[in-house]
């Protein structure tokens, strides 16, 4: 459990402060981390996990990294994507027309309005992993059967 814990805190620690740069500055270092970040999702989280360890060696402490690593591209666009909506928002333009700069506001406006789906997401992994087995909880494969057997779109 604690190496779940410190992986999904280490993607936290990383991921969210990335996407707050990427997403309030936008341009070139935007790009090359959105491209990474679709370069590491389209991967197998598991495949890609086990090759990971096997090339880092198998120390629990490389484990936690490669957990974090796979994991942070989640909370980057998550985050940048937030802070996208955020930075047009009346509020930071009147804090930027306020002569605020730009570690302020993104300190003390865009990070507590973008955390909150941060948060939610994290629940949602927990609460998930917590209350859903695999008996009680249908795959995908599951669903779209069933959906496909009453004509749902």
């Amino acid at each position: 459990m604690s190496i779940a814990v410190l992986g999904a805190l280490g993607a936290i620690l990383f991921g969210v402060p990335l996407g707050l740069v990427a997403g309030y500055y936008r341009g070139f270092f935007s790009e090359v981390l959105m491209r990474l970040s679709d370069i590491v999702q389209s991967f197998p989280v598991f495949l890609l996990g086990m090759a990971l360890v096997v090339v880092t060696g198998q120390d629990i402490k490389n484990v936690i990294y490669v957990v974090a690593a796979i994991n942070c591209p989640i909370y980057v666009r998550l985050v940048r994507s937030e802070v996208l909506f955020l930075r047009e928002r009346p509020f930071v333009e009147a804090a930027r027309a306020l002569g605020g700069r730009d570690h302020w506001i993104v300190r003390e406006h865009i990070f507590p309005n973008s955390i909150g789906p941060v948060v939610a997401k994290r629940l949602d992994h927990d609460l998930a992993g917590q209350f859903c087995d695999r008996p009680a909880c249908p795959s995908l494969a599951q669903v779209w059967r069933v959906q496909l057997q009453n004509g749902a779109p």
